[in-house]
């Protein structure tokens, strides 16, 4: 008896040890970094991405809810109110330049959050949107949801970023059939404008934060083998020039011959690494992601394709 339960006792031990040293081999995962003073999480990764797309396009909409206010010439709008989405236009426009400043990025921007989000308060108090155009409404309408969106990443959590960049159902994000017959339209000189322009915005914006979703995943998952090394690389150089080209896109408007060029390398580049992902069976994690990027390459593509609005 007391040899069987002395085994017993030596097989526990062994097992306790056993699991002991497998928890000490896992990798810890990485340690958040958070404010010493505030406690507030730092903007990293995919979390910062999107409070950077976010912001622009809290810029955006509510520029173009005080423009569409203002053409109205209706006093409902209040010049008050006006002058307050004029002060939210600038004060957001000013974070997202902050936080496209990769050189020097801001980690922590929750005070500017929540200036902002007082700010929308007040407009929403002095403008009284609801008894303006539809139009108007719709517009306001994707500022809050912005604004939203940034308050829940200031608190640490991740937020999903909208499929089309906006909720104003009256404007196609993208062209359904750019190039009839399936002939390429573009013409040298002609030049990206207007409704053009802020669609292949919003597609450049929702590309960057792909790729940056797509690398975290692979980087998450990590991988010792040599394709796995080669093709982490390619994914950072690919999120790379998806920011630079994203930056361009600010521009008051864009060559069609120079965007097309930098897309199509994009678009040969996303095929590539979508066929290493794949044939090699490498990261499986990343495909839905890299699915989404191709497709926004393509809608890409699309645009500087299509025949000038004229």
């Amino acid at each position: 008896m007391a040899t069987t339960r002395g085994s017993w006792l030596a097989v526990l031990v062994a097992a306790a040890l056993l699991a002991s040293a497998c928890v000490s081999t896992s990798p810890a995962p990485p340690p958040e970094t958070r404010d010493a003073a505030t406690g507030e999480l730092a903007l990293e990764g995919a979390r910062y991405e999107s409070m950077r797309v976010l912001a622009g396009r809290l810029a955006e909409r509510a520029a173009r809810t005080r423009d569409d206010a203002a053409a109205e010439r209706s006093p409902r709008a209040g010049e008050e109110g006006l002058s307050r989405l004029s002060d939210l236009t600038d004060r957001a426009r000013e974070l997202h330049r902050r936080l496209d400043n990769y050189s020097d990025p801001p980690r922590y921007v929750r005070s500017e959050v929540r200036a902002l989000d007082a700010l929308v308060r007040e407009v929403d108090s002095a403008a009284r949107f609801a008894r303006l155009s539809d139009r108007v409404q719709r517009s306001w309408r994707d500022v809050l949801d912005a604004m939203d969106r940034m308050n829940r990443l200031a608190s640490g959590e991740q937020v999903d970023m909208p499929s089309d960049g906006s909720s104003t159902r009256d404007e196609p994000v993208f062209p359904a059939s750019p190039t009839p017959s399936g002939e390429d339209t573009w013409r040298s000189g002609s030049s990206l404008r207007d409704r053009d322009l802020e669609e292949f915005r919003r597609a450049s914006r929702e590309l960057a934060v792909r790729s940056t979703l797509a690398l975290e995943a692979a980087e998450r998952t990590g991988g010792s083998s040599e394709p796995e090394r080669r093709l982490l690389r390619d994914l950072q150089d690919f999120r790379a020039r998806a920011r630079d080209l994203e930056r361009q896109s600010d521009a008051t408007t864009l060559d069609r011959g120079q965007t097309r060029t930098a897309v199509d390398r994009l678009h040969d580049e996303a095929r590539r690494v979508d066929r290493e992902l794949r044939d090699g069976g490498l990261y499986p994690r990343v495909w839905s992601d890299w699915t989404e990027v191709l497709l926004l390459v393509r809608r890409m593509s699309d645009l500087v394709r299509a025949a000038p609005v004229r």
